[in-house]
């Protein structure tokens, strides 16, 4: 697809998929704002290692601009979550892309046209796999530091994605807490609430020991966040 001096290509070979990723690296470059995530996460996201392929289908493309790469994108159909909140969505996300307009523009045709084929009529993000991957479009807040875990982008991105037709669908919100020095009176209940009702604090001594206790946890975080925007079973709970 080629929009004037814009080109978008899906990702291709291990050369493109390296692109995609350290692309953020260059795009905010200058900012003291945006954490990176932890490049081996990235890979054992956007690889074929994937669990959540299982039940995802997803496309990955880059944007050219006088050769030079200007953005980037997943296209992501999540059959469990379409079938669960009953609907026919195409999911966008790791959407990143220089201060250009017709760069955004033609990395959500791409999303769009890949939906589309695979019969989506409803195109919603910044979403990921799953719950356990970054989301959300930061539409306030540009002034402070962000956490790793969760997504910052430029104020033009939320600015861009308003002309083509999106709308907001749901507010997510960070907190600051404070951890006082102290513990507050209401802890010292905290003893006796765990004797009664047998709640104890499980310290794995190894890794082996934890992770017979990981597919436990699993199942929990999926009872727990069942109602949530989005929520999709994890992968790993199976």
């Amino acid at each position: 697809m080629t929009k004037t001096d814009i080109t978008i290509l899906p990702v291709q070979g291990k050369k493109m998929l390296k692109e995609f990723i350290e692309f953020p690296l260059k795009l905010y470059k200058g900012s003291d704002k945006w954490v990176p995530a932890f490049e081996d996460d990235e890979y054992k996201s956007l690889g074929p290692q994937n669990p959540s392929l299982e039940f995802c289908d997803r496309e990955l493309y880059l944007a050219y601009k006088d050769g030079e790469v200007a953005g980037r994108v997943a296209a992501i159909i999540n059959h469990n979550a379409n079938k669960k909140w009953q609907e026919n969505s195409v999911r966008f996300g790791w959407i990143d892309f220089i201060e250009d307009f017709d760069v955004c523009k033609a990395l959500i045709d791409a999303v769009i046209e890949w939906g589309k084929a695979r019969g989506a009529t409803r195109i919603k993000g910044p979403l990921g796999f799953t719950d356990m991957d970054r989301e959300g479009l930061l539409v306030e807040g540009f002034e402070n530091e962000s956490p790793f875990t969760v997504i910052y982008n430029y104020p033009y991105y939320p600015e861009y994605l308003e002309r083509l037709g999106f709308t907001k669908d749901v507010d997510w919100t960070q907190r600051v807490m404070d951890i006082p020095s102290e513990l507050p009176p209401m802890f010292a209940f905290a003893d006796k609430i765990s004797k009664r009702f047998g709640i104890r604090i499980y310290t794995a001594s190894t890794l082996r020991k934890m992770a017979k206790r990981g597919r436990e946890m699993f199942h929990v975080l999926n009872e727990a966040f069942a109602g949530l925007y989005e929520y999709t079973n994890s992968p790993r709970s199976r």
